[in-house]
């Protein structure tokens, strides 16, 4: 099969494009950064919001502006790339006539929970920019094509991720303490990169629709970081602080972040377990714990001249 991965070049697009090509599957990987890998397959080096793409079965979109590098929570930073992209992307996908569009967004459409755990049927109250811009570029899809395949994932871990883990894998690093709310005790659900991929894999061919995709046993928030280090220093403090934190200059999440992170947060995943056949393999502490041994890896190698 013939597949286009954009956002290749990033966490989970490396991901992707090594399970397709173990496959046999024909790649063609899309990004702004050059082509990483050391495997043979088409490269189109180029920005999403212009490309023009070839002909192919299946595309799966996965480039995106995400809250990375202290992007600013503001409109005209994530709807360029994750909303105008998407426009143009899926006026490629129908321009070359490609069967299907597998749409990798984000649970951020949801907002704060009504009840949990929540499912596809959740009414869509997002919080931040991010997630309202992943809406907006969902609508693009569901209302252009007939044939795609929308994904939620909860926060993506395992080896490589770093992102908003990194603030407390500096801390658990050097034996400070790391201050939540109330002590940790909120769940926080997450998903293995690993189980992301195996998700857009079932969904090449599977059953079109919107799936959730989460671990199956979301843990709190204490106990993941624990799990990087069973030594680790938690300081609580009371969650009312991060609203407060929150208006103060520097501070290291946007409240996009921040208020799923002191909040009871998870997702069902009983639809894309019935109907695409998926099952996650790795646990949420398995998860964590393989992206802070690879921050300390990553550490620890001293840099290329």
């Amino acid at each position: 099969m013939k597949v286009i991965v954009t956002g290749a070049a990033g966490f989970t697009g490396k991901y992707l494009v090594e399970r397709l090509l173990d496959e046999g599957h024909d790649v063609i990987g899309v990004d702004l950064n050059v082509n990483p890998f050391g495997r043979e397959l088409k490269w189109i080096q180029a920005d999403v919001r212009n490309v023009k793409l070839p002909e192919a079965d299946v595309l799966v979109h996965m480039a995106a502006v995400q809250y990375a590098g202290g992007t600013p929570d503001r409109k005209k930073a994530f709807y360029p790339t994750n909303v105008i992209g998407t426009k143009n992307i899926v006026r490629e996908v129908k321009k070359r006539g490609i069967r299907r569009m597998i749409f990798v967004s984000t649970d951020m459409v949801y907002g704060l929970p009504e009840y949990l755990p929540v499912d596809e049927e959740h009414p869509y109250a997002p919080i931040g920019w991010y997630g309202k811009s992943k809406l907006a570029a969902e609508h693009i899809v569901t209302t252009n094509l007939e044939d795609w395949v929308i994904l939620r994932p909860r926060l993506i871990a395992g080896p490589g991720r770093m992102g908003s883990l990194t603030l407390a894998f500096r801390l658990i690093e050097k034996g400070l303490p790391v201050p939540l709310p109330n002590g940790g005790k909120n769940v926080y659900q997450l998903v293995h990169v690993e189980d992301v991929v195996s998700a857009i894999i079932l969904a090449l061919d599977g059953p079109g629709g919107v799936y959730n995709i989460g671990s199956e046993k979301p843990r709190r928030m204490r106990e993941l970081i624990r799990a990087c280090d069973k030594k680790a220093k938690i300081i609580p403090f009371p969650k009312e602080l991060v609203t407060i934190g929150l208006a103060l200059p520097g501070f290291p999440l946007r409240k996009e972040q921040a208020l799923y992170a002191i909040t009871d947060y998870y997702v069902s995943i009983e639809r894309a377990k019935e109907q695409l056949g998926w099952m996650p393999k790795h646990n949420d502490l398995d998860a964590i714990r393989e992206a802070y041994k690879e921050y300390l890896k990553v550490r620890k190698t001293p840099p290329q001249k």
